[in-house]
């Protein structure tokens, strides 16, 4: 795929581009640049492209085994699994320069295949996994570990090596054997309510083409409960996510001022909040065959940076201790209604989402930081035709709501306009 990767005031033979982030977002400090992105100017090879030309396979196979068996009394649910898999991600990539002239682009300089990165990335992992779930009275408990044995190699090929005869300029290879533990337990208080409780560890590894990332570690708590009744439903959840080491990835939808691919230390980081969901179907009050469902799912999230650091992740910069994450609401609120009979269905859904910060940071956001809160409001209707064909039509953004999604990675990014789909579903 092509993509815009930045704008070169210089010209024919200048390097270093900047991001058409950058300049968006302040078009005064970058203003010869904005003319150039806007067409005001036209300069040879101020217009750069960049062609992330990239192959990728997965293969791999995985075999699991249940086992139902009991011992000192108690029944077990004995889960085991086995995973081999391997991947690899080649990329092959170069930049062509263009002037914009008359509202078209001309093509003044075209990159030689590979010139901006010549690289093979691959991974082999063998993964084992058991698993137990047993009941003693009212008492669920679920628990388990997966081991996991991985190698990730990254071979650089110089970028003036196109057919990669001259082998690998460097070769990175990361390697590790980590077991990730979880339990988890329900308690039925009685036949109404229900308390949940569970510890997680988690992990994810790091690039071996990022030499200076650690892997991300975790522990992950929740504490909830349940209570049904009739045609009332509720269940809350608080949770608590301690990162040792929060990895930040640098994607083609995050920007930062970084390569695809790229990853960041975050270090310590607390993530916690609480989860509310409660439904009824209003149908249970009213002399109808008519289902009325209503619900309220809701989110309180409040995550923070627990150490001080410089980062060259853009999002991220300077961080002080105590900063908010960006891009994370505190509070996310969906309202829906439905109707449903035997042969037709209609709901009407609602979804909240609360101010959020594009960059760390604590106190109030600048205005070119601040994801303003919004309201977006969606509506899908079902009919029955026979038994077999179901006619489904949506649509997203029902009042064409128009916000801001994020800033990244190219300044302002609008949110999804209003969408009408429709089509048919049959069974055979």
């Amino acid at each position: 795929w092509y993509k815009l990767q930045g704008i070169n005031a210089v010209g024919t033979g200048a390097s270093g581009d900047t991001s058409i982030s950058s300049v968006l977002a302040d078009p005064v400090t970058y203003a010869a640049e904005y003319d150039l992105a806007v067409g005001t100017i036209s300069l040879n090879d101020s217009i750069v492209y960049r062609a992330n030309r990239r192959a990728y396979y997965s293969e791999g196979v995985q075999s699991v085994l249940n086992w139902k068996t009991a011992f000192a009394g108690v029944d077990h649910e004995l889960t085991f699994g086995a995973r081999v898999h391997q991947d690899e991600e080649d990329r092959f990539q170069e930049e062509d320069a263009y002037r914009l002239q008359g509202g078209q682009l001309v093509l003044t300089t075209a990159g030689a295949a590979g010139s901006q990165a010549n690289r093979v990335s691959s991974g082999e992992a063998l993964a084992l996994f058991v698993q137990d779930k047993f009941t003693i009275g009212r008492l669920s408990v679920t628990g388990g570990a997966r081991f996991e044995d991985y190698e990730l190699t990254r071979e650089d090929y110089a970028t003036s090596d196109p057919t990669r005869a001259a082998g690998p300029d460097r070769v990175r290879t990361l390697s590790d054997t980590v077991v990730v533990p979880g339990l988890s337990a329900l308690y039925e208080i009685s036949e109404t309510t229900t308390l949940l409780a569970g510890v997680h560890r988690g992990f994810a590894i790091a690039s071996p083409g990022t030499t200076n990332a650690d892997v991300e570690e975790s522990v992950n708590w929740e504490f909830g409960g349940r209570y049904s009744r009739g045609a009332f439903e509720l269940e809350a959840i608080a949770y608590f996510n301690d990162y040792s080491n929060l990895l930040g990835t640098c994607t083609a939808s995050s920007g930062g001022g970084c390569a695809v691919g790229d990853q960041f230390n975050g270090g310590e980081v607390d993530v916690q909040g609480l989860e509310v969901t409660a439904g009824w179907d209003a149908a249970a009050i009213l002399d109808t065959d008519i289902s009325i469902p209503l619900s309220v799912v809701y989110t309180l999230t409040d995550a923070e940076f627990q150490t001080s650091f410089e980062s060259d992740y853009e999002p991220w910069g300077d961080v002080v201790a105590g900063d908010e994450l960006p891009y994370i609401a505190d509070q996310q609120l969906t309202l829906s209604a439905g109707l449903e009979a035997d042969r037709w269905g209609a709901s009407l859904s609602g979804n909240y989402v609360s101010d959020a910060r594009a960059r760390a940071g604590q106190g109030g956001v600048p205005a070119r930081e601040l994801i303003e809160a919004r309201w977006v409001a969606d509506m899908a209707v079902w009919v029955d035709l026979t038994d077999r064909i179901r006619v489904r039509a949506k649509a997203e953004n029902l009042f064409d709501e128009v916000y801001v999604a994020s800033i990244d990675p190219a300044g302002l990014r609008p949110g999804k306009p209003f969408e009408f789909l429709m089509g048919v579903e049959v069974s055979f």
